[in-house]
């Protein structure tokens, strides 16, 4: 394999916790007064920041609001999301798969790490990625390509050494930005033409299907 690191996004592209995200944002924006979103319209909000998806459930961009809504889904957060969300099997074969090839693991999520972590620690595969930067670790999220880089020089290699994997094009533009090569899953809302706006290796159905390719470029 070509690359030394592979850095993942981690909701829908390595995990689906679409129920429990779902729960935490009817819950946060039911509280504050405002009509409780659906699951499908939640589903297309996953990978953008809190702030963000409120305005784009609600239509709201009162600030104080916004930071109101921010607290309330994450209390409702430290009680189901961990147990609400799931790692795909494939992906735990892959990422289990790497470690034994000798390739760094990254995630860079909205998540806060220590949720990220803490999925991951359900599963026993918490000692896997050697580094995890979530939402709470840099001060501008994605598409900002702060994380990726941070991830990056805690790994220690350099840009061309690495791939970026993501679901959403919020990532293929926060790798564009980074500098470093992309691969789009189709495991969440956006499709294949979404992708083909940015620059990108591959395109697959998920992240078993790009490992596998990978495999075979070795």
């Amino acid at each position: 394999m070509k690359y030394k690191a592979i850095i993942f996004d981690f909701d829908y592209t390595l995990g689906d916790g679409t129920d429990a995200i779902t729960t935490c944002f009817q819950y946060g924006i039911s509280t504050i007064g405002l009509p409780a979103p659906d699951r499908e319209s939640v589903r297309f909000t996953i990978g953008m920041t809190l702030a963000n998806a409120f305005v784009q459930l609600t239509g709201k961009t009162d600030a104080t609001l916004i930071e109101r809504f921010e607290t309330l889904y994450k209390e409702k957060a430290d009680e189901v999301l961990v147990d609400g969300t799931l790692v795909y099997p494939y992906a735990l074969t892959m990422l289990e798969e790497l470690k034994q090839m000798g390739i760094d693991v990254g995630i860079v999520s909205t998540k806060l790490s220590f949720r990220v972590r803490d999925i991951l620690a359900k599963y026993g595969i918490d000692r896997l990625p050697k580094v995890i930067v979530g939402g709470g670790d840099v001060k501008e999220k994605k598409p900002s390509p702060e994380g990726i880089i941070k991830a990056i020089d805690t790994i220690g290699i350099a840009q061309n050494e690495v791939l970026y994997v993501g679901d959403h094009v919020i990532d293929a533009e926060a790798a564009m930005r980074a500098g470093v090569d992309f691969a789009g899953v189709l495991t969440g809302t956006n499709t294949r033409q979404d992708f083909e706006k940015f620059p990108y290796k591959y395109i697959d159905e998920n992240v078993g299907t790009l490992f596998l390719r990978l495999k075979g470029e070795a």
